[in-house]
């Protein structure tokens, strides 16, 4: 892997930072149609690693 570590390490760190769920956050702004569908996405992504091992 090559590229700008620090740059990712302060990403890191910022999304850290933040309190709450910035999915829930970005959601909340389109009020009840964005938390249906973030709500429709979790959903899905459970559907879909039901059953599968960490590797």
């Amino acid at each position: 892997m090559s590229g700008d570590t620090e740059a990712v390490v302060r990403l890191r760190n910022a999304l850290d930072d933040i309190d709450g769920s910035l999915a829930e956050e970005t959601a909340a702004m389109f009020g009840a149609p964005g938390r249906a569908i973030l709500a429709r996405l979790r959903r899905a992504y459970l559907n879909d690693t039901k059953g599968q091992e960490c590797i």
